[in-house]
């Protein structure tokens, strides 16, 4: 493959990138060209080129107006010219679009190639891959990295801003015109990517981590120069620290770190607070949003007094950065990455390569890898108190400080580079497909690669996904096979999953798409288009009887479990790994007059739902509205969140792989208890209702 790569923001070179250098000199950069380097060496990829903006800036220096650079026998960089000739913030690039297409435009006439695919980082980078493919026909996959209408949940103001209202309309254009969206979390996925129409080809590919760099030596010199950095501002140098690595820029709460560490007699008294704010020279000549963090730090530094604990360093090499980990490690520190919001958080995994635990911000994909790596703990972002709380409980607990360093120690090598390239080319792959065949799924109406039978639209099939549609390989095939010969059912997926990572589970086991999905636990549901729409009308029913904000803060106060990673505005979710408490916290809730519908499933998951929303409403909803009996409709499921949906129709189906929370539906009549798993249980199930039906 040929792969070309589109990113238009900050400064961006072969090596020694100077990040923090400009608002827009990021971890973007860094992810690029660890990704590039990392497909480089596989023989899928012949040939990538890094395509980003040239500009004149002595102080930022003379290779950035430099138009071709060779980076390795696979890899070259090309800038292209644009109508302005001097550095500009991403806040005004989309005004030198047209030049850069036209520029682009000339690059590729010129070829001898073009590129398989294109991969466009950043909004503007994703409107410029929409007009070279309407010029040119080469499909584009598009990673926003950050998306606009979340930093507008934080700032309404924005709103109103010209630039800003661009950026919405190209991230717009973006997902509606890729190929594929990548998405780095389950909840870019689902919360903020869906905040956009047309997201059914988002991928949930989460971004690589060199493990091993953040593995120092106690002899490594890099730590030498970063104790001796330290050493000019601390006082006490070796007690633990409070460690933050972030851009100045006001998404990424720095200042909320300082006021929570600040207001914490305890904090001070027991720990420095390091923050590693990116390169800067002139303070006066910095962007205006890092020059106003930077200052707003410096004054709470005086207003507060925190001369000798706190720790602000002007500049640093990129490769200290592992060393600011180790050593804070090595003081028995806490890392905290306080964000307001972070698509993925990569920090996260280098602060767990480095055996230090950390405390996340609860908002975002940061929670969801502290969940998956178990190394830190979740806080508010905006509540100081519990974000010290949070900071105390681990640097006060020498024996669950060593437990959640080991850990991060263990499980940081989930994400390796190797796993995200895996997937990733998978993708590309994928979107290679023959001139005239589509790379999306295609609808349960077809099969794949060749037409498929006519529906009968009275006769409905909702079946689970985990463990039911999806299990195994054999399994699986079964399933797929059946599904391409069926010729009597409309299918339904019923899952509790949201939507894109639902759609991406079925992508990779190249599963017919079905016409209808209901999603997460029953609380949505969605005709699959393209794109899917979905069903307002059944939204607000359900938000007619729904209290969540007193739900949630009933449950944080009586039964203090922990939230699961994805909630929705119509699903509370937690971990619970005793079925006793679910059904206690039931009638707790009905005698305390909350309406909710409980539903337990897999033995750890806990959802609370609208009280008509659960899967069994949504399939009873869905059914009349299409006019389908739910007496001859089926149904295949294997937990305790597929109840409802099994008591609703008239032909049930319990995969063999079932869970306990079945164990009482299967000793009822009337339903089919498989002896196969997953989707060979399905099967078996429906051939046994079809020879009932046929005998009589």
């Amino acid at each position: 493959m040929y792969v070309m790569h589109i990113a238009l923001q900050g400064c961006l070179r072969p090596d020694r990138v100077p990040y923090g250098v400009t608002p827009d000199t990021g971890g973007h950069i860094r992810y690029l060209l660890e990704l590039v380097e990392e497909c480089a060496r596989r023989p899928e990829v012949r040939r990538s080129c890094l395509v980003t903006r040239a500009f004149v800036d002595a102080e930022l220096g003379p290779e950035y107006a430099r138009p071709h650079t060779r980076v390795s026998e696979r890899v070259e960089l090309l800038r292209l010219p644009s109508e302005r000739a001097e550095y500009l913030p991403k806040e005004e690039l989309w005004r030198e679009l047209p030049s850069l297409a036209d520029a682009l435009d000339d690059h590729l006439a010129r070829a001898s190639e073009r590129p398989d695919v294109i991969h466009a980082h950043y909004a503007d980078a994703g409107e410029l891959a929409v007009r070279i493919q309407e010029r040119h026909g080469i499909p584009f996959v598009f990673t926003a990295h950050s998306l606009g209408r979340v930093k507008l949940r934080v700032d309404p103001r924005l709103e109103h801003d010209e630039a800003f209202r661009h950026r919405l309309d190209m991230e717009q254009r973006a997902i509606e015109h890729a190929a594929a969206v990548i998405a780095s979390s389950r909840d870019e996925a689902c919360d903020q990517y869906g905040s956009y129409y047309g997201g059914a080809r988002i991928e949930v590919i989460p971004p690589g981590c060199r493990v091993e760099d953040f593995r120092l030596g106690r002899d490594d010199p890099r730590l030498a120069r970063v104790r001796e950095q330290l050493d000019r501002f601390l006082r006490h140098p070796d007690k633990p620290c409070v460690l933050g690595v972030a851009r100045p820029v006001r998404k990424k709460n720095l200042l909320g770190l300082l006021e929570a560490y600040a207001g914490d007699p305890w904090l001070r008294a027991h720990a420095n607070l390091v923050l590693v704010a990116g390169t800067r020279g002139d303070l006066a000549r910095c962007d205006p949003e890092s020059r106003e963090v930077l200052t707003d730090l410096l004054l709470a530094q005086d207003r507060h007094d925190l001369y000798g604990s706190l720790a602000l360093p002007k500049r640093h090499a990129p490769e200290d950065i592992p060393a600011y980990y180790a050593h804070a490690a090595q003081l028995r520190g806490v890392f905290a990455n306080l964000a307001f919001n972070e698509p993925f958080g990569l920090t996260t995994v280098e602060a767990a390569s480095a055996g230090l635990p950390m405390v996340g911000t609860r908002d975002g994909g940061t929670a969801e890898v502290i969940e998956q790596i178990g190394h830190g703990r979740v806080v508010d972002p905006a509540d100081h108190g519990a974000i010290a709380a949070a900071l105390r409980s681990v640097l006060e607990d020498p024996a669950g400080w060593s437990a959640l360093s080991g850990r991060g120690r263990e499980h940081a090598g989930r994400y390796r580079w190797a796993r995200h390239v895996d997937d990733y080319l998978a993708l590309l792959q994928r979107l290679r497909a023959p001139a005239g065949v589509s790379a999306a799924p295609t609808p349960a109406t077809a099969t794949t690669g060749r037409a498929g039978p006519v529906r009968d639209p009275r006769r409905l099939l909702f079946l689970d996904l985990d463990g039911t549609l999806v299990g195994d390989p054999e399994d699986d095939e079964a399933i797929r096979r059946w599904l391409h010969h069926d010729a009597t059912h409309r299918v339904v997926l019923a899952t509790g999953r949201p939507l894109a990572e639902a759609l991406a589970i079925l992508r990779r086991a190249d599963m017919p798409l079905p016409e209808y999905a209901i999603t997460d636990v029953g609380t949505e549901i969605y005709q699959l288009g393209p794109p899917p729409r979905a069903d307002e009308r059944w939204r607000r029913w359900l938000d007619a009887s729904w209290q969540p904000d007193a739900l949630e803060r009933w449950v944080e106060q009586h039964y203090a479990l922990p939230r699961q990673t994805h909630c929705t505005p119509r699903k509370l979710s937690y971990h619970c790994r005793d079925a006793r408490v679910a059904a206690r916290l039931s009638a707790h809730l009905e005698r305390e007059g909350l309406d909710a519908c409980v539903v337990f499933s897999h033995g750890r998951y806990l959802d609370l739902l609208p009280p008509r929303g659960c899967k069994g409403s949504a399939a009873a909803y869905l059914a009349s509205t299409l006019g389908a009996p739910l007496a001859t409709a089926r149904a295949a499921g294997n937990s305790g969140n597929d109840a409802s949906l099994l008591r609703t129709v008239g032909q049930p189906i319990v995969v063999a792989n079932h869970g306990g929370e079945l164990r009482s539906l299967c000793r009822g009549s009337g339903v089919f208890v498989a002896t196969r798993p997953a989707g060979r249980g399905v099967v078996e199930g429906i051939e046994h209702y079809r020879a009932r039906e046929q005998a009589r």
